[in-house]
């Protein structure tokens, strides 16, 4: 069996995986495995090729394309470009990686009818503020909030991207993180390698594992203990209601249904495969919010490869 990696949901929606090879590799595949701190996490990339320098330098060539990521669209970042936009409404001449992450989320917030959509983070920001107080919003609070979330308000063009009206903002987290993980697979390739493995928040691999074999990943059921280990080709996503929470039973997380303006209720975690990590990171998300009936739709539409629905008891069923 090829080496497994743990997915699991950690803070702000991020995922720590154990990246492992095997022991024995032919003399043509040397793996090195390199780690840094982004988007509040450890991320861990590993690579393989013909020798061992290679191998090194399409590590650290992953990490840089990550860091690259994270510096253009971390909301904590003051200098970020997506902290500008949020702070000024407007970002003159953003960076081609902004503006094509941006083009993708209000792709992906067309093809899930809006449940996927960057504009929530306002909804954030209020339920995090009563959180500190101890307590939840009203529904008057959401309401008022709700009229600043709307994907349709976010207007991106290489010259110039926009936000429609004041107190709008956005939050790249849903998408950011699989975009790094398919950027670092990218500069992998670039350099020479010809396997690896980025845990940059969300999966993404290229080639097979040692001895040709597919990665392998084990899904983790939310606050059950179980998991559901899986072969990989592809790149995988998960959002749960775990990570960032704000009422003890889960009930009110960090990902937002742009309609009501409240969590959703019905799943606890969605997984997603898909043939970019971009594409799995976005569908989990707005899986989360619209359910069975989107992950269907979704598969029909050939949008993802399989989809892994987890409810509040923790009842895992796979979808393909």
């Amino acid at each position: 069996m090829s080496d497994a990696i743990k997915r699991r949901a950690l803070c702000l929606g991020f995922g720590a995986f154990a990246l492992g090879a095997r022991d024995t590799l032919a003399s043509q595949q040397t793996p090195r495995s390199q780690s840094s701190f982004a988007f509040g996490t450890t991320v861990r990339v590993r690579a393989i090729a013909a020798d061992g320098r290679t191998a090194e330098t399409a590590c650290a060539a992953a990490l840089s394309a990550i860091h690259r990521v994270e510096r253009l669209m971390s909301l904590y970042d003051a200098g970020s470009e997506i902290s500008r936009l949020n702070r000024h409404g407007r970002l003159v001449r953003p960076d081609p990686w902004t503006v094509t992450v941006l083009r993708q989320a209000q792709a992906h917030a067309a093809s899930s009818g809006g449940a996927f959509d960057v504009t929530v983070q306002p909804l954030w920001q209020l339920f995090q503020r009563h959180a500190g107080h101890g307590g939840l919003p009203s529904e008057d609070d959401v309401a008022a909030v709700r009229s600043l979330v709307g994907w349709r308000g976010l207007q991106v063009n290489e010259a110039e991207s926009r936000l429609a009206r004041a107190g709008m903002a956005v939050t790249l987290n849903g998408i950011a993180q699989g975009f790094a993980a398919d950027r670092a697979c990218e500069a992998m390739r670039a350099v020479g390698a010809v396997a690896g493995l980025v845990d940059a928040g969300e999966l993404a691999s290229i080639g097979r594992a040692p001895a040709g074999e597919p990665w392998s990943v084990a899904l983790q059921v939310p606050h059950h203990g179980r998991e559901e280990l899986i072969s990989l080709d592809a790149c995988v996503a998960t959002s749960a209601d775990g990570p960032s929470h704000f009422s003890a039973d889960r009930r009110h997380h960090h990902i937002f249904d742009p309609n009501s303006g409240w969590s959703p209720t019905a799943l606890s975690a969605v997984s997603v495969v898909a043939a970019t990590a971009t594409q799995a990171d976005a569908w989990s998300t707005a899986i989360m919010v619209g359910g069975d009936r989107l992950a269907r739709l979704a598969l029909a539409r050939r949008a993802v490869q399989r989809v892994w629905l987890v409810d509040k008891q923790g009842r895992a069923t796979w979808l393909a």
